[in-house]
């Protein structure tokens, strides 16, 4: 779980720097100020980012629940079969 963690930390770090690399950022000690003229770019790519993780937790929910109620109907199936093949079994030997 740590490892997850930490490749997270290092991945928003990577993104944030990214952003602002993207956004043109200019920094000044003598007067101290930051400039990013450019913001409206990283807004933009975050922002298109973003949809695109949330659209894929979508997708990946969605796949796995269809997968559980595909494996429910298995499983209440197989269930099925087997007491229908034992009541048959017991038919049979009666």
């Amino acid at each position: 779980m740590k490892g997850i963690e930490l490749g997270l930390k290092i991945s928003i770090v990577i993104m944030i720097i990214w952003l602002l690399f993207i956004g043109n950022i200019s920094i000044s000690f003598k007067p101290f100020s930051i400039h990013l003229p450019f913001w409206h770019r990283s807004l933009g790519i975050f922002l298109a980012v973003a949809g695109f993780m949330i659209y894929n937790i979508g997708e990946h929910t969605k796949g796995y629940s269809d997968g559980l109620k595909k494996g429910e109907e298995m499983t209440w199936d197989t269930i099925n079969k087997v007491i229908k093949d034992k009541k048959d079994h017991e038919k049979n030997n009666v």
